[in-house]
């Protein structure tokens, strides 16, 4: 499955191709698996019988990692599983509120409030001065 992940705050965008072999018949549908921060322990069917390979997984819930596979059906039934895709669901953090500054014993300190993370953890700010 070669997934194009569109993610906002919430939901999750899946687009797929098809394989290259369709097992000697055309493809009819698909059937979407997941689970959600199991690791992989737990997974469910999502939706079956779709028959455009994209599906949105909508009200997902921010900082949480889902994991897809997807199996293809033809007239002689379904497809092994695909590989297993993970999405995080976030995105950018907001950007921070002007920073503040503070002149003390000959230092400037430079001070701000860390905005919304986005659903993942900030690993990094850069200052720039000018």
């Amino acid at each position: 499955m070669n997934v194009v992940d569109v993610t906002t705050a919430t939901r999750i965008g899946l687009i797929w191709s098809e394989a290259p072999f369709d097992g000697g018949d055309p493809v009819i549908d698909f059937r979407l698996w997941y689970d959600e921060g199991s690791n992989g322990a737990n997974f469910v069917v999502l939706v079956e019988s779709l028959t455009q390979p994209q599906y949105t997984l909508e009200n997902v819930v921010t900082g949480s990692t889902y994991q897809f596979k997807l199996q293809a059906s033809n007239l002689y039934g379904h497809s092994p599983f695909s590989q297993v895709v993970s999405i995080l669901a976030a995105q950018k953090p907001e950007v921070p509120i002007v920073p503040t500054t503070s002149f003390a014993d000959g230092q400037v300190t430079i001070s701000w409030t860390p905005p919304n993370n986005g659903g993942s953890e900030i690993t990094l700010y850069s200052v720039i001065i000018l």
